[in-house]
């Protein structure tokens, strides 16, 4: 009986080691025998499927047990607890900082170190009343004590946007009662007169008629006596033969010195060609758009004054200039320089005589 166990349990041992044997590759491989039918082989328990080919794959699940999938836990992600500070602002080398309290308290307003005030400043040009003020009175005063005034005026406007021309002009004017002559020297308008004494002759302009002033007119001739008010004559000038002379413009720059000093800069002693080596002061006036005429963008006025004490001009503004704000080139609006002064002059009534014009001429 148990040998008999032993060879069954031989037998069943010998077909299962025949079936799974390992099968001959290439030439050595076993052929089946003619005649015999080889054995079928035993089909595997779970055969494996063909895997489809997947467009897009995605990663198999986790298995159902992550403790059977990983015998070591994964470690939990450490909370970001790094932060980057911002630099803090750098302080005075010569200025410890205060050491920290253990509790802080707010600190009142009151008891705040008080603020360094920074070092007072020089004053600036435009805030120096007192150089403008002192030249206001000494051309106040100075033209005051002037009965008659002569000079060589040099002058260039513009008048109604056309370019200016430069004129030569002898001018004689007195104070009381006012009166003006005006005769051109240079090459623009030579031979032109211009009389106004409203006390004796109405309050008209009476004039001889210059090279190139009237297509009407020929030069010489007497020209119609015209009121200055006439858009005839305030079209030849930016100013009324009434402002003429420096009086006006010392009247001009004291009122400016009271009223609008913001406007002014005291630039202080200067020189220019026109008069060599003689002192000057100037003073510098800031034009508003559209405050006077063909000055649309408004400009910068600049007076010059005498500044030499034995000058016959002491005191007086002998050359004024306005050049319009924002020009490229710069362009000048104005021009008035008083050369050769005499003042007092000594002029007389027969000076200011309408028959003044009605002389003889070549």
């Amino acid at each position: 009986m148990v040998r008999g166990s032993i060879l069954v349990l031989l037998a069943a041992l010998a077909v299962g080691c025949a079936s799974y044997r390992s099968r001959g590759q290439g030439p050595f491989a076993d052929r089946p025998r003619k005649g015999t039918t080889p054995p079928a082989a035993l089909p595997p328990v779970n055969p494996p499927q063909p895997a489809a080919p997947v467009a897009n794959p995605t990663p198999p699940p986790p298995p159902a047990d992550r403790a059977e999938a990983a015998p070591v836990p994964p470690r939990p992600p450490e909370p970001m607890t790094t932060t980057i500070a911002p630099p803090a602002t750098p302080r005075p080398p010569a200025v410890e900082p205060a050491p920290r309290s253990a509790s802080p308290s707010p600190v009142s307003v009151a008891q705040q170190p008080p603020a360094v005030e920074p070092a007072p400043q020089p004053a600036s040009p435009q805030a120096n009343p007192g150089a403008l003020t002192k030249l206001a009175d000494t051309a106040t005063k100075r033209w005051a004590g002037i009965d008659s005034f002569e000079a060589k005026l040099t002058r260039r406007e513009v008048v109604r946007g056309e370019a200016a021309q430069t004129e030569e002009v002898l001018l004689q004017l007195r104070s009381q009662p006012y009166a003006v002559y005006m005769r051109n020297t240079g090459e623009v308008g030579r031979g032109r007169e211009v009389l106004y004494n409203p006390s004796r002759h109405e309050d008209k302009v009476h004039a001889i008629v210059g090279e190139g002033d009237s297509r009407l007119y020929k030069a010489g001739l007497k020209a119609p006596s015209l009121s200055p008010d006439s858009p005839l004559v305030k079209n030849k000038s930016r100013r009324s033969i009434r402002d003429a002379g420096p009086g006006t413009a010392v009247a001009l720059f004291a009122r400016l010195v009271q009223a609008s000093p913001a406007d002014l800069k005291y630039v202080g002693p200067v020189r220019r060609p026109e008069f060599g080596d003689l002192p000057l002061e100037l003073v510098e006036q800031t034009v508003r758009p559209r405050a006077e005429p063909d000055a649309e963008r408004g400009g910068v006025r600049s007076w010059y004054f005498d500044a030499k004490p034995d000058s016959p001009s002491f005191g007086l503004p002998v050359l004024m200039t306005l050049v319009e704000s924002g020009s490229i080139p710069p362009k000048e609006l104005e021009f008035y320089c008083y050369t050769q002064v005499k003042a007092p002059a000594g002029l007389t009534d027969a000076d200011f005589n309408v028959e003044r014009l009605n002389r003889p001429r070549r």
